[in-house]
């Protein structure tokens, strides 16, 4: 499943294999990468909280994304709308997004965790400041993403400045869910149905990349701003862990945007 998608790569790196995208590619000074399940050989390539290996694996991460080692910021994330930024110093910070500007310290990487809910990089055309967002159905339905734009606003970048990559997650296909669910996320939208369909029976197809998707161009980002992965994380074994497929016990994906170089110091 190599080469190019719809403007989306499949890069092998230093034994690590990543999803990226082409417009980010191009935002100077900025480095990003989905991490996939795949590592080197046969290894799972697992991100998890508590696994063993998953900090040898998270600077393998770094390295191989051209990130400086140690970067890497994860949140405990909890279905929720809080963006917080990099001078939120405290371990484990309760949020589902953060913000990073170019002159923050010590964290230089945005990242977020997954295995089936939507990981949204966010960043501005010049690349000055940065987000990392997790949208579940739970945070769709509380537009967290809209929460990142306005965070990112508050940092001097404008929605009609930024680009978004919506990351490979669960697809319609594979995401049939009790009405209920349907209507939280449908809310969010003008269009529910760029996002929902009934199924019968009172279950609705939600497609969440596609919601967030919606939300960030409600929220001011231009047309051709947004890119979203063709992956479905259930259907692609191969690529990616997943919960619905896999249960409670699935690995997990980190998906980051980050600066490559620190800021150059005044002369």
């Amino acid at each position: 499943m190599g080469g190019e998608r719809g403007g989306w790569r499949l890069v092998h790196r230093r034994g690590v294999s990543v999803v990226r995208n082409v417009g980010f590619d191009a935002i100077p000074g900025l480095t990003h990468g989905f991490s996939t399940r795949r590592g080197e050989a046969a290894e799972d390539f697992d991100l998890a909280d508590g696994v063993d290996e998953g900090r040898d694996r998270l600077r393998r991460l770094e390295r191989s994304l051209r990130l400086p080692v140690g970067s890497i910021r994860l949140l405990r994330q909890v279905h929720g709308s809080r963006i917080v930024g990099a001078r939120d110093e405290a371990a484990e910070v309760e949020a589902d997004g953060i913000v990073i500007s170019r002159g923050d310290r010590p964290w230089r990487t945005a990242a977020v965790r997954t295995a089936d809910c939507v990981p949204i990089l966010l960043a501005d055309a010049e690349g000055t400041v940065v987000a990392a967002v997790h949208a579940g159905w739970r945070g769709s339905a509380l537009s967290v993403v809209r929460r990142a734009v306005e965070a990112l606003g508050e940092r001097g970048a404008p929605p009609r400045g930024l680009r978004a990559a919506v990351g490979p997650a669960v697809g319609p296909c594979c995401y049939e869910v009790d009405d209920q669910v349907g209507r939280a996320v449908a809310a969010t939208l003008s269009d529910p149905s760029r996002a929902t369909r009934d199924s019968g029976a009172g279950k609705v197809r939600v497609d969440l990349k596609a919601a967030n998707a919606a939300q960030l161009g409600e929220a001011g980002l231009p047309a051709g701003a947004v890119a979203v992965a063709p992956w479905c994380t259930v259907c692609s074994p191969e690529l990616f862990f997943s919960h619905r497929r896999e249960g409670a016990g699935a690995g997990r994906m980190v998906s980051c945007v980050g600066f490559e170089e620190p800021a150059a110091a005044a002369p």
